[in-house]
Order: C-alpha cells, then structure tokens, then sequence
C-alpha cells in the first residue's frame, strides 16, 4: 500500500494530474488517490524516514527528466 500511496502523491504532486485521472491509472477509485496524497502529506511531517524517502525519489525522477530532455 505504501509505495501504491508515495506514486499517487508524486504523481498528483509532479504530474498535475486530478484524483480521478491518478485513480484510472492505477485501477483504483478517486478516493484512493485522494486519501493516499493526504495520508502521505500528514505523515511527512512526522516521519522523518519516508520524507527521506521520497527526497531520494524526487531527485531520482528529477535526475531522470533531466538526461531524458
């Protein structure tokens, strides 16, 4: 469930994609991706392991875009 919420926050975080769009992407309902993005927003600020989790992720993503272009 973890990594299915980390790539719904990116994706509403990276893509601007609505929480319908990232729901059809991953076979889910809206509410699934909207609870996924608040779950993972109100851990970040007390979770001191996924925060640095996801930074390591963005930079990769970021890293990636960046030789793609």
């Amino acid at each position: 469930t973890l990594p299915r919420q980390i790539c719904m926050y990116l994706m509403r975080r990276y893509c601007n994609l609505s929480y319908p769009e990232i729901g059809r992407r991953f076979g889910r309902h809206h509410t699934t991706a909207l609870h996924s993005d608040r779950v993972i927003q109100d851990q970040l600020a007390d979770n001191a392991g996924l925060r640095a989790a996801i930074v390591l992720i963005e930079k990769e993503l970021l890293r990636s875009a960046e030789g793609s272009g």
